[in-house]
């Protein structure tokens, strides 16, 4: 893989006589991370995707463009030879290359003993104050409702053949039932839409810069504050919520965004994006030909959450 890759480096990048190593980084369902490095250690970063659409690919490039223009901090992208900011790799993938971008993400003791999930607060509100707003000529044909809508194409399968598969498709419903109604009264912005402690560089202390796009869309405000208090207060692996990370977040994105967000006001907003997590995992299960039951971090998070709603 790696001498493929450096081979198609040098037909898309003008580096024909510089010296290239590529080292795999990690690997997703749908991304391939590798770090690159040239010489006088230069250093990028490759993201190879599947499932990846040209329209995808130019709607996220579009959107690092605009969080750029507007002084959030994120690393760009480098042009191929053809001023693209991406190129199809011969096993027809969508790779995008990036700056390298210093920095760690922080571990969930950092964000209980320091101030980072306030910085975190503040710096998702500052994304979300865009103005001009965001416009773009290409569609991007994910968005805040994709997975419960591929999820709810499968839900007599579900039903069928998982323990608890009725309960959940129920509740999927009722969760997209309260999104489009919402949705009625709400300006949908930019979002990153993965707004977690791994999306965000740490240095010294301080947030210095978000990565990962490839979740991007079009969405309310609301829906990312959601999920970004879920992530940074409850992470996969905990039996429940940090009320601490979790005031801490809303006391630093509130002052920014002079608002009065509530994670009583926020409850039903929190589950349904908990449950939208829990669509992703059911449907990489059925991918896998897998079934028994619905077993998600995400899905216990939303019968926490939906707990605390009836109390």
């Amino acid at each position: 893989m790696n001498n493929t890759l450096k081979k198609e480096f040098k037909d898309h990048y003008d580096i024909a006589n510089v010296t290239v190593n590529v080292r795999h980084l990690r690997s997703t369902d749908n991304n391939d991370v590798y770090l690159v490095g040239f010489e006088e250690g230069i250093k990028s970063v490759l993201r190879i995707s599947t499932g990846l659409s040209d329209q995808d690919a130019l709607f996220e490039l579009d959107a690092i463009d605009y969080f750029i223009k507007k002084g959030i901090r994120t690393p760009g992208y480098i042009k191929t030879k053809d001023n693209k900011g991406y190129f199809r790799t011969s096993g027809d993938k969508i790779a995008i290359l990036f700056n390298f971008q210093e920095g760690k993400n922080p571990t969930f003791d950092e964000i209980k003993n320091t101030n980072l999930a306030e910085q975190a607060g503040e710096f998702l509100a500052k994304m979300h104050k865009q103005m001009p707003p965001f416009k773009t000529e290409y569609f991007k044909k994910r968005d805040i409702t994709s997975e419960i809508k591929s999820l709810l194409l499968k839900s007599d399968y579900i039903e069928k053949n998982f323990i608890d598969g009725l309960e959940f498709i129920s509740q999927v419903r009722f969760g997209l039932d309260f999104i489009n109604e919402e949705l009625n009264d709400i300006t949908e912005i930019l979002l990153q839409n993965d707004y977690r402690p791994q999306n965000l560089m740490i240095v010294q202390g301080k947030i210095r810069a978000i990565i990962d796009f490839d979740w991007c869309c079009m969405g309310p405000a609301i829906w990312e504050l959601s999920l970004a208090v879920l992530e940074w207060s409850y992470p996969d692996g905990k039996s429940e919520l940090n009320l601490d990370i979790a005031g801490q977040f809303l006391q630093g994105y509130n002052r920014i965004a002079r608002s009065g967000h509530t994670l009583e006001s926020l409850n039903r907003w929190i589950k349904v994006v908990a449950l939208d997590g829990a669509c992703t995992y059911v449907l990489g299960l059925i991918a896998k030909k897998k079934t028994g039951e619905v077993r998600s971090y995400m899905y216990s998070k939303y019968k926490y959450f939906n707990n605390i709603g009836k109390s």
